[in-house]
């Protein structure tokens, strides 16, 4: 029998092609895991964003509004300083102190001072959900009711017109799982107007630490009180996205003439603050952009290291 080099020759060539496919396709799927881990931290990172904007609703909101007194009754109080008096607050009609022993309660140590833990979820319908129909009562055009603005129905509608008032106003709260994305917030009151908002996205709900976990009595969301749980605990914690930010917190409002229209005009004609009176007939653009009553935020800090106390 005779044998021919070339045989091998080829054999060696295909195993070389085959190792070199091998290598070019490993290549490009490690590429893509990457290009996805830095995907999903991009994304992670502006939902933190997001999430500080609602820190700071959260705040300005409960400088003035639904403070509980008791299990029945809720108060309107007068800023986090009090607009009468200048002392720290919030504080109730009567001047009273409202929420003593709780996350507001500058009385405590900064290191015994809790925090206000605020996991956040998109619910399946929120309360007083309304349609987003934009006519709900549209002009007729033919007929014996032809161009008649009648108001037949209310408006707005609830997203779903066969639903009770009861169901209407309570919504259904439960997380909508097609939409679950683990953000969270939580804010921490470091002086009478200044406040330490952490974003978060990520597993641990907004726990800073085991220890706090175990405070709250929340061990089985994340396997119950062992090893197990802690260790769970630490790997959720060192794969979310956290964002600390320092703001504070003003009782100033804009003035009720206030117009800001955002230059609006020709980009040569200066009107960016810009006053008159409110519903001017000369006016087309006479909307009054008013400042949120209950405050605005008058600064924000983003902070580069982990704070001490948050």
């Amino acid at each position: 029998m005779t044998y021919s080099p070339r045989k091998g020759t080829i054999l060696i060539v295909v195993a070389g092609i085959s190792a070199l496919l091998s290598a070019m396709a490993l290549t490009f799927l490690v590429r893509m895991r990457s290009d996805v881990e830095e995907s999903s931290h991009t994304v992670r990172e502006a939902q933190a964003h997001i999430m500080m904007i609602a820190g700071c609703n959260f705040v300005m909101e409960s400088a003035r509004l639904g403070w509980d007194i008791s299990k029945t009754q809720k108060v309107e109080s007068f800023g986090w300083v009090d607009v009468r008096t200048g002392e720290p607050g919030p504080r109730d009609y009567n001047g009273n102190q409202l929420g003593i022993g709780t996350w507001v309660d500058l009385g405590l140590s900064a290191s015994s001072r809790p925090a206000k833990r605020a996991p956040m979820f998109v619910m399946v319908r929120p309360p007083f959900a309304v349609s987003p129909r934009v006519a709900t009562n549209p002009i007729e055009t033919s007929g014996t009711d032809a161009f008649k603005p009648y108001l037949r129905r209310a408006d707005p509608q609830p997203v779903h017109e066969s639903m009770s008032r009861i169901e209407y106003v309570d919504g259904d709260k439960r997380m909508d799982l097609s939409r679950y994305i683990p953000t969270w917030f939580r804010v921490w009151r470091a002086s009478p107007s200044t406040f330490v908002i952490t974003c978060g996205v990520g597993e641990t709900q907004g726990f800073r630490n085991w220890q706090e976990v175990k405070t709250a009595g929340m061990e089985t969301l994340f396997g119950g009180d062992n090893q197990g749980g802690e260790s769970t605990f630490l790997q959720l914690q060192n794969q979310e996205v956290r964002l600390w930010y320092l703001i504070q917190w003003s009782a100033h409002v804009a003035g009720a003439d206030y117009h800001h229209f955002q230059n609006e005009f020709d980009p040569n004609f200066i009107d960016a603050f810009f006053q008159q009176p409110i519903n001017v007939s000369q006016d087309d653009r006479s909307q009054g952009k008013q400042a949120n009553p209950v405050g605005t935020i008058q600064m924000i800090q983003r902070l580069l290291r982990e704070p001490d106390v948050w």
